[in-house]
């Protein structure tokens, strides 16, 4: 999963005893500049389903640990590369059982890892994240969240379609799953609301992280016609900037520098800050508060974050930014509502 949280506000309540939480400028949960610290500090394993470095979804969470050991609020180990279950498997069962206090399979790849061996260790308190209906799979000790994929892709699609000349664009994206669908589709919506003339087109690489397979697939995207290429982080942001210098075009969603590429031509992307959803996770643990809660990121509650636009082409126009941020408040009031389905 992967690819792009933030301050924490009871919205719903799923069945009996499932709280659905959303992130937001709420005093449930406070900002980091006044984070208390805790009674004790807690021992944190994190483990990631691809590699820390990634500039995208893993090294947003490792980052975001990292801020927390430096508060004093946790002592950290991370374990990177863990997408193969038999490999993360025995080492949640290690930490378990050395009494961890928290234990983060970040990634969807770890989410049946992390509640198989939640279940043999009911005082130890797990995190996982998955598509949505992990928000319905919360139990006393493992905590669930997700982000809201659709507006994720609709806001890119959207800012892209307002660059200029563009008639033809592409996606490459990850495995074909259904969260990784409903981001292609909400590109397309955001991209037919803004500029309706433009041609969308999908790839599926099969991979978050096989880079060759994304440039492959951005190169044919471009033969094709793209003008703007479209991917959702990752490794494969990688693969997809590559082929992009390569032939002049433009990118969005192109998380971190790609080898310095991404300054070259990706015009913004949308990310995740998980330190808020880390933060408040540590502080329920620290009140005795966990379990039975669920989270989900999304552009009203700021859980999913437009970068700074990036003028990287004269076709980029001079307001774009400030296209993005009002399309960003009138998600937020309401004004604008996303196409059903998203």
């Amino acid at each position: 999963m992967r690819s792009k949280f933030v301050y924490v506000v009871a919205v719903m309540l799923i069945g009996a005893s499932l709280s659905l939480i959303g992130f937001g400028t709420s005093s449930a949960a406070p900002r980091s500049s006044t984070v208390t610290a805790s009674k004790q500090v807690l021992r944190v394993a994190l483990l990631t389903s691809g590699p820390i470095n990634d500039g995208s979804f893993n090294q947003f969470a490792y980052a975001a640990m990292q801020t927390l050991q430096k508060e004093g609020l946790v002592k950290f180990v991370v374990q990177q590369n863990m997408a193969d279950p038999s490999t993360s498997t025995p080492l949640i069962h290690e930490y378990a059982a050395a009494g961890y206090d928290l234990i983060i399979g970040h990634g969807i790849e770890l989410s049946t890892p992390i509640f198989q061996v939640a279940k043999q260790y009911p005082k130890v308190h797990f995190l996982a994240i998955g598509a949505l209906n992990i928000l319905q799979q919360a139990t006393a000790n493992v905590d669930t969240w997700t982000y809201d994929f659709g507006q994720d892709g609709y806001l890119m699609g959207y800012v892209g379609g307002k660059i200029a000349g563009i008639t033809h664009a592409g996606i490459v994206n990850g495995p074909k799953l259904s969260f990784i669908e409903e981001d292609s589709n909400g590109i397309v919506a955001g991209m037919k609301a803004s500029n309706p003339k433009a041609k969308v087109q999908a790839v599926y690489t099969a991979s978050f992280d096989n880079v060759q397979a994304a440039q492959q697939a951005a190169s044919g995207l471009i033969a094709g016609g793209a003008q703007l290429v479209f991917t959702t982080g990752d490794g494969i942001v990688n693969g997809v900037a590559a082929a992009a210098a390569a032939d002049h075009v433009l990118t969005m969603g192109v998380t971190g520098s790609a080898g310095g590429l991404a300054k070259k031509v990706n015009v913004a992307e949308v990310n995740l800050n998980c330190y808020p959803l880390y933060l408040h996770i540590v502080q329920l643990l620290d009140k005795g508060k966990f379990g039975h809660l669920a989270y989900m990121a999304t552009i009203e509650n700021d859980g999913l974050i437009l970068t700074n636009v990036n003028r990287v082409s004269m076709l980029v126009p001079a307001n774009l930014e400030g296209v993005a941020n009002k399309l960003v408040s009138e998600l937020k009031s309401g004004e604008i509502q996303l196409p059903a389905g998203l």
